[in-house]
């Protein structure tokens, strides 16, 4: 299992990667729009899903106990989390320092825009994007707690929810061969 989540976890996270360099080409509005972060989100479950049943198929003879799925996909989410992360500490200090500058300004550029379609009244909207602009932008020791908090969250939550698909009970008699010389 070690060796599957090793390769799985590299492959998810090179689509996370994939992902973020053509968000980051089409511009950071895209990288903040939550349509398009539930579309990702999407492909990024598909892809769990369909490691998980690769490896229940290939590896595990076509069976999986529900605690083994969840911890396949928990480690899933996991590897390729870190992956992804690498990718984006080394884009927001190397590649683009000004990256995480440019998307706190579409945050808040699409936080002004969702506040003002649901009618929130001006000062409310005043108070959210004064807070937003306060808030320190880049790397901090709490944002990285706060994000591992909520990585280990998620992927425990989704992780239950996925294993209930990707399980497969082996029959209680499948090995057992039939005794046909035995009285009913």
């Amino acid at each position: 299992m070690k060796r599957f989540i090793l390769d799985w976890g590299l492959i998810l996270g090179g689509i996370s990667i994939l992902f973020t360099v053509i968000l980051y080409g089409l511009g950071t509005e895209y990288m903040v729009n939550w349509k398009v972060g539930l579309t990702v989100l999407a492909v990024f479950i598909a892809a769990l899903v369909y490691a998980g049943l690769r490896f229940r198929k290939k590896i595990n003879g076509g069976y999986l106990k529900y605690w083994e799925a969840f911890r396949l996909v928990f480690f899933l989410m996991i590897a390729s989390t870190i992956v992804s992360s690498l990718f984006s500490l080394l884009m927001s200090t190397v590649i683009d320092p000004e990256l995480p500058q440019k998307m706190k300004e579409a945050t808040i550029q699409a936080t002004i825009s969702s506040m003002e379609y649901w009618g929130a009244p001006q000062d409310v909207i005043d108070r959210t994007i004064d807070k937003m602009q306060n808030e320190p932008t880049g790397f901090t020791m709490e944002k990285l707690l706060w994000g591992i908090l909520n990585t280990l969250i998620f992927a425990s939550i989704l992780s239950l929810i996925l294993s209930l698909f990707i399980r497969k009970k082996r029959p209680v008699f499948e090995d057992q061969p039939l005794d046909t010389n035995t009285p009913a």
